[in-house]
């Protein structure tokens, strides 16, 4: 039998996903959300499996969706007997052991380790030309309209000295983006706006996808040092990935040092 990569992926995916709801008949009084031949999703389990998600990015209604697209091709396999397919026992059962192995790493590492405030502001220090802009940036608030009406209303109230209650009010009404754009990364016309004048409030600038007006909250020059503000989640999670990886030899040194291990070496030569 020749190996059915995609089911593999499929079976490999829903294996963590959803791998620990019932396949069996619940109680009477237990919430169920759906069924699907013998397998059955309660209320409860489709709630833990929305914890998996970002918050927000996905619905219980697609859950439920994606739970009942995995039983049918699930159980489609057993009836075609690819449970019994060795090369997909096989790596569903490489891929278990090192999603398993990688949790007792983390537990270890959680429990022994840590990053403190000092340690990300000495990186920072220590590596202070890493952190220089390469190109001219801008914080900007960024509101974005269909109507070129309701652009100059905004522009015209963002222009005005608002008082933090009125600002807002103004960003609930409409939809913002707060971010740090780069010089030369958006459209001509934007980019113009933002970068070719000194103005705070520019627009509305109309492009292809409505009428933009943006406040410019700061400006950053090329060559310009980035804040430790910008780059301290980047350099926590380096300094975390550095940890680990010496965690993962400490833990292995001490795992083999303890373990019997056998190497039939006459069979690698």
């Amino acid at each position: 039998m020749k190996k059915p990569i995609h089911l593999l992926f499929c079976l490999m995916f829903f294996l963590v996903l959803f791998s620990s709801c019932s396949n069996q008949k619940p109680a009477n009084d237990v919430c169920i959300l759906a069924t699907v031949n013998n397998s059955v999703l309660t209320c409860d389990e489709g709630e833990r499996l929305l914890l998996n998600f970002p918050a927000g990015s996905t619905t219980l209604s697609h859950i439920v969706s994606l739970w009942v697209d995995r039983e049918l091709l699930y159980q489609s396999g057993i009836k075609n007997n690819f449970d019994k397919d060795l090369n997909i026992v096989t790596s569903v059962q490489d891929f278990q052991k090192k999603q398993i192995g990688n949790a007792y790493l983390s537990s270890v590492y959680n429990h022994k380790y840590s990053i403190t405030k000092d340690e990300v502001r000495k990186y920072y220090k220590s590596n202070l030309t890493n952190y220089v802009r390469k190109s001219s940036e801008a914080k900007v608030v960024h509101f974005k309209f269909d109507d070129e009406k309701t652009a100059r209303k905004v522009k015209k109230a963002l222009s005005s000295k608002l008082s933090g209650e009125k600002r807002k009010e103004l960003f609930s009404l409409y939809n913002v983006d707060v971010m740090t754009v780069k010089k030369g990364t958006l459209v001509s016309s934007l980019n113009k706006a933002i970068f070719t004048t000194r103005k705070n409030v520019v627009g509305p600038v109309k492009t292809s996808h409505g009428y933009h007006v943006v406040e410019v909250v700061d400006r950053f020059k090329k060559g310009s040092q980035i804040g430790l503000e910008q780059v301290y989640d980047e350099i926590y999670q380096r300094l975390v990935n550095q940890q680990l990886s010496k965690a993962r030899v400490e833990v292995l040194d001490s795992l083999r040092s303890e373990a019997l291990i056998k190497i039939n070496v006459e069979k690698l030569q």
